[in-house]
């Protein structure tokens, strides 16, 4: 692993990323939205992986390129109460991410795990899509705690 790794979090707004964050970092979960101005960088494992927690929010999107340069890999988190949107957006995400960074590894983090429905059939099928793209899909909930260790392991790796 390079002395100092950068983790681009990025996704549309409301997706998880600043909660997975506080998950990671302080065990917690706030039910409040507290949406992320431009960008918030938060070093873990005694300061050698950096995650920066990009906005998801439209009005930010101009930021992002610059927020984007020098990451290692990079996780897009796709919110399970927002599937359409999220697809389009994963679609931009992948092609800004290798336009910037090159072939760096993503990972897709399909959030709110705990409000899936494996009988409704825009779940199902989207799952599907995901799996199609070759990236890793870590299915997590930022809420319970599930799975939010696994995408930690699952960044290291391919690192």
């Amino acid at each position: 692993m390079p002395q100092e790794t950068k983790v681009l979090f990025t996704g549309l707004g409301g997706s998880g990323k600043s909660t997975c964050i506080k998950r990671v970092t302080q065990n917690y979960f706030d039910k409040r939205y507290i949406a992320t101005l431009g960008v918030e960088v938060h070093p873990i494992f005694r300061n050698r992986l950096t995650i920066w927690d990009t906005a998801g929010q439209e009005k930010f999107a101009g930021l992002k390129d610059g927020y984007t340069i020098q990451s290692n890999v990079a996780v897009i988190f796709v919110d399970v109460g927002n599937i359409q949107a999220g697809l389009r957006n994963l679609q931009v995400e992948v092609s800004n991410i290798r336009r910037i960074c090159g072939e760096i590894p993503i990972i897709i983090a399909f959030n709110k795990w705990d409000l899936y429905k494996p009988d409704n059939p825009t779940h199902a099928q989207f799952l599907q899509i995901l799996k199609q793209t070759g990236f890793p899909v870590v299915k997590l909930s930022c809420k319970t705690g599930e799975n939010v260790d696994f995408l930690i392991q699952t960044i290291l790796y391919h690192l």
